[in-house]
This record gives structure tokens, C-alpha cells and sequence, in this order.
């Protein structure tokens, strides 16, 4: 039998326009009967969930984690399914995040308005978010000024490449990047499923451009115990997903996935709730 989730969802505490509730609401108006909230790196919307919870919306506490690993000097994201927000080291990693990533944007600020010769302050930026304004809040301000065409334009100039780009490292700020192993470790240890995300969309940041490079990747958090693989995700390619599809089945994974739901207005193919499929199709939901 079918069902709408949606098993990756951003709300404005992290990089995402919606507060809980706006989400919570838009989840409900379009017939979402799972959905999980999965803001990066922290999880200061957790403790509000439960008083959502009915019995037509079931609602799964998660989280993002940013990560490294040793196949590849390029980032990864691992969703944690299922979490328990009490767990000491994740509130301790929230916090840590929180206050490094605010240090970063308002370097990232100075950064844009040299290049673009603007004047927007960390104000600005922070009226996008409940939580820390990262690099996509710095683009919605770009993009609503009209200095960008799209959100897209507007985070590539700060990415790698991008003229826009900040080596934190050299600029004196240093955060310890957590690795996958220990990522994974600690969602299991707060009760959580550890999930690759959205492996096929890692390209378009020109990182894991390969098949090659990509099974090196599943491979080796396969031999940290992650748990599944999100191989349902907006606009993927036949082949990419046959392929994940290969993968999942391959390293004996689980299945999920989700929209990664930010805002529609800039991302619009990312929408809320567009995935309708059986448990079979999104296997982690028997974990869940």
C-alpha cells in the first residue's frame, strides 16, 4: 500500500525558509503520513515535535551531520533517522556547530559584499533563519536583491572555485570535521538509522562525479556499519537510480528518501511530500 513521506525535510533552524510549523502544516496539507525533520547539524527544532504528533502525521526526530571521509577529501552528509535530541554528544555537537558556523557567515558576508560591492549585514541574513544563517540564507539575500538569477548562482560563488570562497583554515577559524565513522557511531549510539544522502546530487557540486568514485564512497561507510542509503530524491536520473538502486542491494543497505525540502520558491524541485510509495520501496521505514 502506498503512502506519502518524506524522510528529509529543512526547517528555518537550520538552512531551510519554514518555520516547524509551516512545515508541519504544508506536510499535512499535501497527505504526508511520515515525515522526518533533518536540519543540518543541529537539533534545536527536536524538542517541539512532539506535540505535532497525531495519528495521521507520524513525525521522526533527525538530524544532517556534515562529515569527511578517507576516500575522498570532499564532504559528506548522513541523515540520522530516529534520534534521541537528548543524547548528550548530539546537543554538544549542536552547539558547537552553532557557534562556528556564525563566525563563518559573517566572514562569508564581508567576502560578498567586496565582490558584489553590496551592504548586507549579518541582520540581514539572520531574519532567514531561527537558527545560525549559513551560506544558503546568505543566498536568499543575494537572490532577493537581484544579484543572483537563481539560488543555485548565488551558492556557487561561494563554493570551492567560486570567487566568493573562504578558506576558513587560512582565515584562522578551525573546526574539527567530524568523520563519517564517528557520524555514524553517534547516531547509532542516540538510537538513530545512519543514511547516505542524496548521493546522486554530489556531482552537481562537482564532488563523487563518478560511479567509480561513488561505490569507493558506499563501500567504505558499508564498512562503518551506516545502516541505508537515500536512493529516492527529486529529479534523479534513471540511471542514477538504477544505480543506487544496485548499490543498496549490493552492500545489503536499507532504502530511503526524501525531498531535502529547504524552500520552494528557490529550490522548487525540491518539494515537500512529492514522494507517494510502498514500505518495500523505502525499506528503512520497517526500522522506523
Amino acid at each position: 500500500m502506498n503512502m506519502k513521506l518524506d524522510l528529509h525535510v529543512h526547517t528555518n533552524y537550520s538552512d531551510g525558509s519554514f518555520t516547524l510549523e509551516e512545515v508541519i502544516a504544508l506536510a499535512k496539507k499535501r497527505k504526508v503520513k511520515v515525515l522526518a525533520i533533518t536540519d543540518h547539524d543541529v537539533i534545536s527544532a527536536l524538542p517541539q515535535i512532539e506535540k505535532y504528533q497525531t495519528d495521521k502525521l507520524k513525525i521522526i526526530p533527525g538530524i544532517e551531520l556534515s562529515a569527511r571521509v578517507n576516500c575522498s577529501p570532499d564532504e559528506i552528509h548522513i541523515v540520522g533517522l530516529g534520534i534521541d535530541y537528548k543524547n548528550s554528544e548530539m546537543q554538544k555537537l549542536s552547539r558547537e556547530v552553532c557557534d562556528f558556523q556564525k563566525a563563518k557567515t559573517k566572514l562569508k558576508i564581508a567576502r560578498v559584499n567586496e565582490y558584489f560591492h553590496a551592504d548586507i549585514t549579518y541582520e540581514d541574513v539572520q531574519k532567514k533563519t531561527l537558527g545560525v544563517p549559513s551560506t544558503p540564507h546568505i543566498a536568499m539575500v543575494l537572490m532577493d536583491r537581484g544579484l543572483v538569477k537563481t539560488i543555485g548562482d548565488s551558492i556557487r560563488v561561494m563554493l570551492k572555485h567560486g570567487p566568493c570562497f573562504i578558506d576558513y583554515t587560512a582565515a584562522g577559524l578551525k573546526q574539527k570535521k567530524i568523520h563519517a565513522k564517528e557520524a555514524i557511531r553517534m547516531i547509532h549510539d542516540s538510537g538513530g538509522i545512519a543514511v547516505l544522502a542524496h548521493l546522486a546530487d554530489y556531482k552537481k557540486h562537482h564532488k563523487f562525479k563518478t560511479y567509480k568514485e561513488q561505490e569507493e564512497l558506499v563501500k567504505e561507510l558499508a564498512d562503518y556499519n551506516i545502516d541505508a542509503m537515500e536512493v529516492y530524491t527529486p529529479a534523479i536520473s534513471k540511471r542514477d537510480f538504477s544505480f543506487l538502486s544496485r548499490m543498496a542491494k549490493k552492500y545489503d543497505l536499507l532504502t530511503s528518501g526524501g525531498s531535502d525540502f529547504h524552500n520552494e520558491k528557490h529550490l522548487p524541485q525540491n518539494r515537500l511530500g512529492y514522494l507517494d510509495l510502498t514500505e518495500k520501496e523505502i525499506s528503512v521505514l520497517r526500522k522506523l
